[in-house]
This record gives C-alpha cells, structure tokens and sequence, in this order.
C-alpha cells in the first residue's frame, strides 16, 4: 500500500473516528486532569484510556502541557464543530477525502472557532490524533498508530488560527501537520507489510 492510498478516507466511516461528546471531554481532560464528567455516558474505561492518551502526549511533546494554572472547563461555542460534523463533513470529505486534511480541518474549526473557554489549541491537536489513530487502527487495520508531535510550526500554526481565524486555510495547516507525519505514517505502513 503506498502512502496516498492509506491516507485516502472512506468519508461514510470517517465521523466514526471521533465524536462532538469526545471532543468535549478531551477539553475537560486538557483543563481540568482528573476530573470526572457526569452528564456523559462513555464505555468503561474511557476516561482513564483517554487521561492516558493525554498524558502520552503530553510525555511525547515538550510544546504541550495540560492543566494550566488558569484553566478551567466551560464550552464556548460548539457551533462550528456541529456544523461541520452535522452538515459539512461529508461535502469536504467528497471534496478531498485525505485524512490528514480532514484532522485539519477539525484542527482548525476547534482553534478559530473557540469551542472552549480555555484550551482550544491543546484540545484542537489532541482531538486531531485522536481522530487520526482511530483512523491507523480502524481504516488501516495498523497495530500501533503514529502521532505527530505538537512541534513548533504546528503549535505557531495554531497560535496564528487562535489570534486571526483566517492567517491559515486548512489546506495549509495540513502540509504543516502532514509534514509531521508523514515520515512515521510510512514508516507504520512498511513494518505492518513486513
């Protein structure tokens, strides 16, 4: 399989890789560690896998850090993320069904829409590998999924989003998060052909 076929996204299963509730209780686990969410209803286990996750990439990255002093849980505005879930998704996905492009464009509808009060970029990239694991494991059948770190120009990319929603397109912050992965994804694609 090379590299543009696995990065190919069947768009019927791609909103099966991660979800409007999940994306809230990424937030809740970015600002606020530990705590427990008692209006949402998630497998066992889930919380503690996705505290985990969290903590892996917080290990992972030295641009990335949970639970800031300042911190705090409130959803702002959920809207845009609705939006392309509910109605739009499926047309960009037709459109360009890369799934680098479409963890982009989560990226980005997170961190310039300003879905939380605190933590839109932290919550914006690990929701995006999450979304992009769910995707190695379950579309590419890959045992061990790769993450991208949160490097620089990633994290200055979604700084630029937060501060003037229109400093970046999607197309563009994905060659910045594709560039990132590109090198582990082919690199998980030759040891699973192995």
């Amino acid at each position: 399989m090379d590299i543009k076929d696995a990065l190919s996204l069947e768009c019927a299963k791609g909103l099966n890789y991660i979800s409007i509730p999940e994306i809230v209780e990424i937030n809740r686990q970015i600002t606020e560690p530990g705590s427990i969410n008692r209006t949402q209803e998630y497998p066992e286990g889930y919380e503690q896998k996705l505290q985990n996750f969290i903590g892996n990439i917080s290990k992972m990255n030295d641009e990335y850090s949970d639970g800031h002093e300042e911190d705090y849980f409130q959803v702002n505005n959920l809207s845009p993320i609705q939006n392309l879930v509910n109605t739009e998704y499926d047309w960009i996905c037709r459109k360009n069904n890369n799934v680098i492009y479409m963890s982009a464009i989560l990226m980005h509808r997170i961190t310039a829409g300003h879905a939380f009060m605190e933590g839109n970029k932290r919550t914006a990239y690990v929701a995006a590998s999450i979304y992009l694991a769910n995707y190695q494991a379950h579309g590419l059948g890959l045992n061990e999924g790769y993450i991208p770190d949160l490097d620089k120009d990633l994290l200055d990319s979604l700084e630029d989003i937060a501060v003037d929603e229109t400093s970046l397109t999607p197309k563009q912050l994905s060659k910045v998060y594709y560039k990132g992965l590109k090198k582990g994804i082919k690199e998980s694609i030759r040891a699973q052909s192995s």
